[in-house]
């Protein structure tokens, strides 16, 4: 179920328990995108029935504040798939046999090769090597 406010050029609208099934993450697979901002949707039961192409989806912005620690959490989850993703993505590009040796061995040093810098990639990082979970990694 959903809470929150839908937004759409000027206009916003409060909507509570809107039931959905699917979520989507993009930047999957994209070692050249270093985070998911701006990349996570729903799409709720009524949106996957419109008449529009592909149905209707919602992006995912801000939670409000009794939902932040569940999103952190989330984030956290949704960025080690998404660098999973790229890690499998670069080892198929080279040909690599790829073994639990690799996400032991190199997987960590390769995500920093390809995302240092990211302030995201940074503290999703610095909380996998430190095995906070779940994660306080998005505060400001």
């Amino acid at each position: 179920m959903f809470d929150g406010v839908l937004r759409s050029g000027d206009k916003a609208e409060f909507v509570h328990g809107v039931p959905f099934d699917v979520l989507s993450l993009g930047n999957l697979v994209n070692p050249s995108e270093h985070n998911l901002q701006n990349q996570i949707w729903i799409q709720s039961h009524l949106g996957a029935k419109t008449k529009v192409s592909g149905g209707v989806w919602y992006e995912l912005g801000s939670p409000a504040k009794e939902y932040a620690k569940h999103w952190e959490a989330f984030s956290w989850l949704a960025l080690l798939v998404k660098y999973v993703s790229d890690a499998l993505e670069l080892c198929v590009q080279r040909q690599q046999k790829v073994t639990l040796n690799y996400f032991r061995r190199d997987f960590a040093a390769e995500m920093r090769r390809y995302h240092n810098g990211d302030p995201y990639f940074e503290s999703w990082i610095f909380a996998y090597g430190k095995g906070i979970y779940p994660p306080t990694f998005f505060k400001k």
